[in-house]
């Protein structure tokens, strides 16, 4: 009976196997400040808050609006349904929740202007940037620039969205919020932060892939 011949793992495989752990590492400690790009203002004449984020956020942005040199903060947002309700608004949405909450700190009523967009499922960020551009031009506002404001990891995808939805024409700039949620430079070890980077990464890549013509 002949012995077994002994099979050893080639250098070659080992040095994949060590490439994907480098790439898996990298990914673990990056993707965050990645995702969560580092504020970038632009001279603007309208703030952009987006109304879903959290109650902290909508104070940074009442602060921002108050210290900046702007004249309209426009409020983003999916409507809650595209079906009216017997005795309801169809304008009940995420952009008019955002309002009463500008109003709580400070922001004067007729300086906010609410966009709301349609509900939809696919690339929400793009269809509420669109909804912000049409409100404006709605409203004779001749844009100079704005910042959009939002939180954390989300803000990558959102300045992608709102730069291909207005155009190169219309200067926009990010201004990025800290997340309180969870930790960010230990973000694996919250489910918060997991479900956050995850589903910011993928809203990142569909926003790049698909965004210009969403």
């Amino acid at each position: 009976m002949k012995p077994r011949k002994k099979h050893f793992v080639g250098w070659k495989t080992w040095l994949v196997i060590t490439a994907l752990a480098a790439a898996m590492l990298i990914f673990t400690f990056r993707i965050h400040s990645f995702l969560a790009v580092k504020t970038q203002r632009v001279d603007a004449n309208v703030l952009v808050v987006e109304g879903w984020i959290w109650d902290y956020g909508m104070h940074a942005a009442a602060e921002e609006f108050k210290g900046g040199n702007y004249s309209f903060i426009a409020t983003s947002g999916l409507r809650i349904s595209n079906e009216p309700k017997p005795g309801s608004s169809n304008d009940i949405s995420v952009a008019s929740l955002a309002q009463d909450s500008l109003r709580s700190y400070g922001v004067p009523a007729d300086q906010i202007i609410v966009c709301p967009a349609d509900k939809t499922s696919w690339n929400r960020t793009s269809s509420s940037a669109r909804a912000v551009r049409e409100k404006l031009q709605l409203q004779g506002i001749a844009l100079k620039g704005i910042n959009v404001l939002t939180i954390g990891p989300h803000a990558r995808q959102s300045w992608l969205a709102y730069r291909h939805i207005m155009g190169p024409e219309i200067p926009v700039g990010i201004i990025t919020v800290p997340t309180q949620n969870f930790d960010p430079n230990r973000w694996w070890l919250s489910r918060g932060g997991i479900y956050a980077i995850t589903k910011d990464s993928i809203g990142w890549l569909r926003e790049w892939l698909f965004g210009r013509n969403s």
